[in-house]
């Protein structure tokens, strides 16, 4: 039986939710819809969550579901560009707490929020959305932030001695994933390297003055092998993260 929620039938999520026994799950996948330089699609964020997510709920041994994704996110830095929508910060709270609480009703005792779409606005919109589910309901929530994976000086040791480059949005990381991933909708003739001079103290409501192509890092480097390595790495630091999280 798949546990994607996506594809799965209510028999089927009832049939796993009761055979956990209390126990059961749910990895919540937050996207962002915005720019992501000319090369990549506007839906990165969400399909790259979605298929780390996915990847997770293979894994035999954890009592966990993928889904329902969440493919919106708050975005300051990559507005001013065609595409990026602008969700407000209690639109994408309000939106979250419907999703956390239909999981709980359903029987789902941990929720993980799993967002690959950095920022702090955003991340606080996440935080702030669980707080109010904690205030209402007893279940166990979690946030995993892929950005925030990096923190442990160790793996990121790991992550970057298979790159040629540092970058924060649509760079080499990014681009080699989406190659690996969905390599149909990379543009590789439009591929461009771009590191803008972004204020350092100063409150921004758009990065577009500072970014002439969207880009943060050297997309020029990506390829579709360090796509790969990268995703298993990351895959591999994820579930040893989500494992902790299910089991405590």
């Amino acid at each position: 039986m798949t546990r994607v929620y996506k594809d799965m039938n209510y028999k089927d999520l009832e049939k796993f939710i009761d055979s956990c026994h209390g126990t059961a799950a749910v990895m919540i996948p937050i996207g962002c819809m915005e720019e992501h330089g000319p090369h990549l699609p506007i839906g990165t964020d969400g399909m790259i969550a979605m298929a780390f997510a996915e990847a997770v709920a293979r894994e035999d041994t954890l009592p966990i579901v993928a889904g329902p994704l969440v493919d919106f996110g708050v975005s300051v830095l990559t507005q001013g560009f065609p595409g990026t929508l602008k969700i407000r910060f209690d639109t994408l709270k309000a939106l979250l707490v419907d999703v956390m609480r239909s999981c709980v009703a359903w029987g789902f005792t941990k929720l993980i929020l799993w967002t690959w779409h950095g920022g702090s606005s955003h991340e606080i919109c996440l935080r702030e959305a669980s707080l109010q589910i904690l205030s209402e309901i007893k279940v166990d929530i979690y946030m995993v932030r892929g950005v925030k994976l990096f923190d442990d000086p160790a793996f990121k040791k790991r992550v970057e001695s298979l790159l040629d480059s540092i970058g924060d949005h649509a760079d080499e990381l990014e681009t080699s994933i989406m190659m690996h991933l969905h390599p149909e909708l990379v543009k590789t003739d439009l591929l461009v390297k771009e590191y803008p001079d972004l204020p350092k103290f100063k409150i921004i409501d758009s990065g577009a003055p500072y970014m002439k192509h969207g880009v943060i890092g050297d997309a020029t480097l990506a390829t579709a092998e360090k796509g790969e390595k990268v995703f298993g790495v990351i895959l591999e630091q994820l579930v040893a993260n989500v494992r902790a999280m299910a089991l405590e």
